[in-house]
């Protein structure tokens, strides 16, 4: 690499700053905050959903309107693969905000029961290749790449996960297959133990064992319906169904409370007495204070499942109640 003078901060402030500017200047705002974010973010992840201006800059690109037409005409045909993964780039020459920003990245696709298609846009912003104007030739472009690789080589500039996440409307399918038959009869038709009692909202659940640990390629997706079995106060992980391509599946998942949205929040009211709570083999977990009011999730031999607030914050905790707390929908 050149020998420009990269442990010097107030100089790569004054040219990283400028390189931001001149991409605002440019209106790639997308490149100009992930260059921002290079510097100043301490390696945070980006997530933009749905309505961010990312995914709609996103929408307007060749590769994108070219893939998700792809997907889903083969969907339409009767393609049984319900999920799709590929790798991508964008183009200097169709929107070069994107191809500053990202350029290389990977791109999955679920089809979803309700005619959506949930699309993921993965990405690391780094600096790995080097060398590019010995490799290919003076460039605005290279010389830029190569002077913030030597910046991230010296941790001026730290590596980040970038997530774009979003819906598009795929429709119905044309020749769809029969559903198929669960092998064991359920609690409900859907295959649920019990009816569902909360949506997937903001982000993902990923799948985890019942120690934390992620399994790859299972998570819940944003929106999707599923039943919380059981919330766990020691490791906060909720156990739930969760509906798949294949039929409902069970696992672990974090107890990320602003991504379980419960259908029944707080419609359990407590008396004016504390009410104790059980776990499912009649030991005490626990209690509900007068007053309080937890979420209830099922009921189970006569006996209410609820999930209420501890010192580790709102629904962080689970178990059975014996007085009904007024609530009468299950």
């Amino acid at each position: 690499m050149s020998d420009l003078p990269v442990y010097d901060k107030d100089i790569n402030d004054t040219i990283w700053l400028g390189g931001i500017a001149y991409c605002r200047n440019k209106g790639w705002d997308i490149s100009a905050d992930f260059m921002y974010h290079a510097r100043y973010g301490n390696g945070q992840s980006l997530t933009f959903y749905n309505d961010s201006n990312v995914i709609k800059k996103v929408r307007q690109s060749r590769v994108y309107k070219s893939i998700i037409s792809r997907w889903i005409s083969d969907y339409k045909k009767g393609d049984s693969r319900l999920y799709r993964k590929e790798g991508a780039e964008f183009t200097a020459d169709d929107i070069p905000d994107l191809y500053y920003a990202m350029q290389h990245f990977t791109i999955e696709g679920t089809f979803k029961s309700n005619g959506n298609l949930f699309v993921e846009i993965s990405d690391t912003y780094d600096f790995t290749e080097c060398f590019r104007v010995l490799k290919y030739g003076f460039s605005k472009g290279n010389a830029a790449n190569d002077y913030a690789a030597r910046l991230a080589f010296n941790g001026y500039l730290k590596k980040f996960l970038i997530f774009i996440k979003g819906y598009e409307w795929a429709g119905e399918r044309n020749n769809k297959p029969a559903p198929s038959q669960p092998s064991t009869p359920s609690h409900s038709s859907a295959g649920f133990s019990y009816p569902n009692n909360a949506k997937c909202v903001n982000d993902i659940l990923y799948i985890r064992d019942s120690n934390g640990n992620r399994i790859p390629d299972r998570y819940v997706s944003i929106g999707d319906n599923m039943t919380v079995l059981d919330v766990g106060y020691t490791k906060q992980l909720a156990l739930v169904e969760y509906p798949t391509p294949s039929g409902v599946r069970s696992g672990y998942v974090k107890n990320a409370t602003n991504c379980i949205s419960y259908y029944y929040q707080d419609q359990y009211s407590n008396g004016s007495t504390s009410e104790t709570v059980y776990d499912q083999n009649g030991s005490v977990l626990g209690s509900l204070d007068p007053w309080e009011h937890a979420t209830p999730l099922y009921r189970r031999n006569g006996r209410l499942h609820v999930v209420y607030s501890t010192n580790k914050g709102k629904n962080t905790k689970s178990g059975y109640v014996v007085y009904n707390g007024k609530f009468t929908k299950f």
